[in-house]
């Protein structure tokens, strides 16, 4: 069986539409889901208790932090009082599934995600015929349900690219920062990959990728020093280190409608921040590279301080 997990914060309607597009597709008995509210305002909680009490009336149960639940519902929903970010977030509803011997597979998948046909059983399967495989998901598509979002296989980051994105304050004069930043792209640079039945990468979307518990357990879930941003890489450099590769499968697909949480959760300096700080973060204590994560620590900065003075003439 697998366990899915949802991480929301303010967005109810996403999150419902996700729960019943995964209900509509995925064979019952199959799976179980957790919903962690990650913080979420007493009005979004409300909505989203309602629809979990009313639509599973028989098989869901509303939880709190750290309370004791050895075998997990159907549906379960834990209420967390606090935001403590996509790591942590995820990690409360990933210790759950460890103590439930209900469950052998683990989803993580964000609250934008629309199911259109079962993609769960099929990784499952893929998961346990591929060698050394770690994580895998399907191929996303955007909101049209035609074009590829081409984040969703991607390599590392490459240093250039980083440093040239931080010299440059994130503009791209005469495209030069987006060709570097293209070369992570895998299906951008390799249009053929979508016609075999699967491959290996380095890394998959966090909107949607599957994993065997025990496999996960290994890796030690996600590193819970980052609040947002760097999750995939993290877990790619632990799954290298374990000998894991992840895969995809193009013949499989869900719909990715964007970054609707992130949008709305703070300004775009907060995101900024969180991505500067968890990017040094991974610099160092995954990458070793103090230098490189100390020029980071500085850029990240100084573009801080660009986009204010900006902001302040603006206004």
């Amino acid at each position: 069986m697998t366990g899915i997990v949802i991480l929301d914060y303010n967005n109810a309607q996403d999150t419902i539409n996700c729960i019943e597009s995964v209900v509509k597709y995925t064979p019952g008995g199959t799976y179980k889901l957790f919903i962690v509210e990650n913080g979420s305002s007493t009005d979004t909680c409300k909505v989203i208790t309602e629809f979990i009490n009313t639509k599973f009336t028989f098989s869901s149960k509303v939880i709190s932090d750290n309370e004791i639940v050895e075998k997990l519902q159907f549906v379960t929903l834990l209420i967390s009082a606090s935001n403590s970010g996509y790591a942590s977030g995820n990690n409360k509803a990933l210790k759950y599934f460890d103590k439930d011997i209900d469950i052998d597979y683990i989803m993580i998948l964000n609250n934008d995600i629309i199911f259109v046909e079962d993609i769960v059983t099929p990784l499952v399967e893929y998961s346990q015929k591929l060698p050394q495989c770690g994580l895998i998901s399907p191929l996303l598509y955007k909101k049209d349900n035609k074009s590829i979002d081409y984040n969703c296989a991607h390599k590392d980051y490459v240093f250039p690219e980083i440093i040239l994105n931080y010299l440059f304050c994130f503009t791209n004069p005469f495209g030069l920062v987006s060709k570097y930043n293209n070369q992570h792209n895998i299906l951008i640079n390799h249009p053929e990959y979508l016609e075999r039945e699967y491959f290996d990468m380095e890394m998959p979307s966090g909107s949607c990728m599957l994993i065997e518990k025990t496999k996960f357990h290994t890796l030690g879930y996600f590193d819970e020093n980052t609040f947002l941003y760097f999750e995939e890489n993290i877990l790619y450099k632990k799954s290298e280190n374990e000998g894991l590769k992840s895969y995809m499968i193009p013949s499989l697909k869900c719909i990715h409608l964007g970054a609707s949480t992130t949008g709305k959760s703070k300004t775009s300096s907060f995101l900024m921040k969180q991505h500067m700080k968890s990017q040094a973060y991974y610099l160092r204590q995954y990458c070793n590279s103090p230098i490189l994560s100390l020029y980071v620590v500085v850029m990240s900065r100084l573009t801080l301080l660009k986009i204010f003075i900006k902001n302040l003439i603006v206004k």
